[in-house]
């Protein structure tokens, strides 16, 4: 084997199929227990048309770390490795160690392309989890970290791959195919040391991450499983939508040019400006010494033109963001590449997958709704269904809709949503151990209306609305005079609001002091189930803004991370009953999440056990809580046109509490 020294461990490139079998007897012998961990060296980043040029293997052993470059797909190099001998070698590594990988998912993916089989007897580690956990930066990279954690600078792969590369070569230089291996695989057999030392280090150093490092580990495997799954999409409704869009943008531009009586070009900051600029007097100028027409400022501004401009803006990203971005899928991927490992709050994040065509690059997580009311029709299969048709309809039906409606169901299925029901709130509720809100909850009461009548002696719209907006903006740490200017009051009235409102709620003001106290004494914060917030960023300095950052974070941080630690428990436990119930798993498919949502896809002969089942699943509680955690949940054709609450009557919806009847058009057994 070549071999050489680096950073003080061994590396070595396999060049022989005599040297490849010596080091399978090598890890043969190994103790099942032996740190051993694996990357791949790839010729791009495409699922569909890449494939792995070489797996890098490392171990450690008593003196140090070693690590193996295997060559099976080097363009110029006469001497690859039989791949199929290579892979049965993989194959045998995976399922006697538990192997430690970074950004494991890639590597997963890339494996399956030559037939590796990753089943949940499977153990295995991502060390990428555990470097986002410790710092809760998103997108963790190996050599930063390693660097940052290890003291040990390692080359970049740019910098070391174009040293091997020809002239014509250079344009695909991520392409590691086209390398030579004698020369580049110290680089390549480092990665997988790197791996297990930072990872061994961050277990060492960030004890913290111990308690919610298994769930991040599991969930992330099994949504990488589920974005496997191509998302039924209804073009006819996405074409809809985009010539409704494109009617109002022209409809728009007839409006402004009407109004200011020439035309120009709308996406010109500097030209809407000059328009805007002669009708009423503009301030707030761009670095660039432009007027500043971006919504926020347009905002401010009473005349319609400023309104017609905002809502050409909005109308425009709406069609390039989502309808052009979804129809472009048409004949393609509908796949959603979910990364666990972005947020600080640990919610998912989708899309940003431009490089990769395996995915579609869509951002479903930020898919808008529109709450509307659509018309109730009868169906054979499924008993009621929502539509936009007012003809024929038997009454209405309020319901999340709008763009999501170009989500369908696949053919033979029904499409049910479940959304934790004020989930952050009765989080908080818990937290703080608030008995008012507990008690509310319990009963069923409106939470909002019953703040309302507590803290400021009224049940009337205006009052629920300002405990609603103090509910909310406090515990995301709005400041006294932005809620004056939400509520449309005086700062002094605001701040006399607050006062009645924590008069109220006397447990929930403790809770908020404390959790700042806490967080700048310990620089920690942690959800209910552990998972760890470091603010030592915010709190060591003495720039105010950082600070005042930090003590939101410490009071909001907990309620959101928590609530995603809940979604990520309730994917493993819905997983696991799916294992554990054959029937439930052939009839139920988990389609995606978006926040406190899971959505699936349920065949129709089993949507009415479905909508029995899932609740329970969903349904979260604690020995130290005072309330639960419920779902709301919808069942209908498509994402966008859910009865929520629906009642079934022999396998078939027969009414909602949401319904609105028409005269003599309620079903005799409704």
């Amino acid at each position: 084997m070549l071999h050489q020294q680096k950073l003080g461990n061994d590396v070595y490139m396999v060049e022989t199929v005599e040297e490849l079998r010596e080091l399978i007897a090598l890890f043969k012998s190994l103790d099942p227990k032996t740190p051993v961990s694996i990357d791949t060296e790839t010729s791009g980043l495409n699922f569909l048309k890449d494939r792995i040029a070489g797996p890098c293997i490392g171990y450690k052993d008593k003196l140090n770390y070693k690590g193996y470059y295997i060559p099976i797909r080097h363009t110029y190099h006469p001497n690859n490795l039989p791949i199929e001998l290579v892979m049965k070698f993989i194959n045998f590594l995976i399922h006697k160690f538990a192997v430690f990988y970074f950004n494991r998912g890639y590597d997963y993916f890339m494996l399956e392309l030559d037939g590796i089989v990753f089943d949940k007897s499977i153990k295995s580690h991502d060390v990428q989890i555990m470097a986002w956990e410790a710092t809760n930066e998103g997108y963790p990279s190996l050599k930063e970290y390693y660097k940052r954690f290890c003291n040990k600078t390692l080359p970049t792969f740019v910098q070391t791959v174009s040293k091997t590369l020809s002239d014509d070569d250079l344009e695909d230089k991520y392409n590691f195919m086209l390398t030579d291996p004698t020369v580049i695989y110290p680089y390549a057999a480092y990665d997988p040391i790197a791996t297990l030392e930072l990872g061994e280090t961050l277990m060492r150093k960030f004890p913290q991450i111990k308690r919610i490092y298994p769930l991040d580990n599991k969930v992330a495997e099994l949504v990488r499983q589920g974005s496997k799954l191509h998302l039924a999409v209804d073009y006819d409704e996405v074409a809809r939508y985009k010539e409704l869009a494109e009617l109002r943008l022209r409809n728009i531009r007839q409006e402004i040019f009407h109004i200011t009586g020439y035309q120009f070009n709308l996406d010109s900051t500097r030209e809407k400006g000059e328009a805007l600029s002669r009708f009423v007097t503009l301030t707030v100028k761009t670095g660039k010494g432009q007027f500043s027409v971006k919504n926020e400022v347009l905002k401010d501004i009473d005349h319609p033109l400023a309104k017609l401009m905002i809502e050409y803006a909005e109308v425009r990203k709406f069609l390039s963001s989502y309808i052009d971005t979804l129809a472009a899928t048409k004949g393609k991927s509908t796949r959603i590449n979910v990364n666990t490992v972005a947020a600080p709050t640990a919610r998912f994040a989708t899309g940003g997958a431009a490089n990769n065509p395996y995915f579609a690059n869509f951002n479903i997580q930020a898919v808008p709704k529109d709450t509307e009311v659509l018309y109730v029709h009868p169906d054979d299969k499924l008993g009621l269904i929502l539509t936009t048709e007012p003809e024929g309809a038997l009454g209405t039906c309020e319901t999340k809709s709008g763009f999501r409606r170009c989500f369908s169901a696949p053919e033979g299925c029904v499409f049910i949503s479940c959304d934790f029901s004020q989930e952050e709130l009765r989080l908080v509720t818990n937290m703080a151990h608030e008995k008012v809100w507990g008690d509310a909850f319990n009963a069923g009461d409106d939470i909002h209306m019953n703040t309302a009548k507590l803290a400021f002696g009224l049940e009337t719209k205006e009052a629920r609305g300002h405990a609603k907006s103090i509910s909310f903006g406090l515990l995301y740490g709005m400041s006294t005079f932005s809620l004056a200017k939400r509520l449309g009051v005086s700062v002094q009235k605001a701040e006399e609001i607050v006062a009645k409102y924590f008069g109220a709620l006397t447990s929930l003001k403790k809770w908020i002091v404390n959790q700042k106290q806490e967080a700048r004494k310990r620089m920690m914060v942690y959800t209910y189930f552990g998972r760890p917030r470091d603010l030592s960023p915010y709190y060591n300095t003495s720039d105010p803004k950082k600070i005042a950052f930090g003590d939101r974070s410490a009071v909001n941080g907990p309620i959101q991370a928590s609530g995603a630690d809940v979604l990520r428990k309730k994917i493993c436990e819905i997983d696991k009953y799916m294992d554990e119930h054959p029937e439930f798993k052939q009839n139920v498919t988990m389609a995606f999440s978006v926040y406190d949502e899971i959505n699936f896809y349920v065949k129709a002969e089993y949507a009415e056990q479905a909508c029995k089942i899932i609740p329970q699943l969903m349904y979260e509680m604690h020995d130290n809580w005072i309330c639960p955690l419920i779902v709301e949940l919808g069942v209908g054709t498509s994402w966008g046109s859910l009865i929520d609450n629906p009642i079934y009557k022999n396998g078939k919806i027969i009414d909602s509490p949401n319904i609105k009847w028409y005269e003599n058009c309620k079903p005799v057994d409704a």
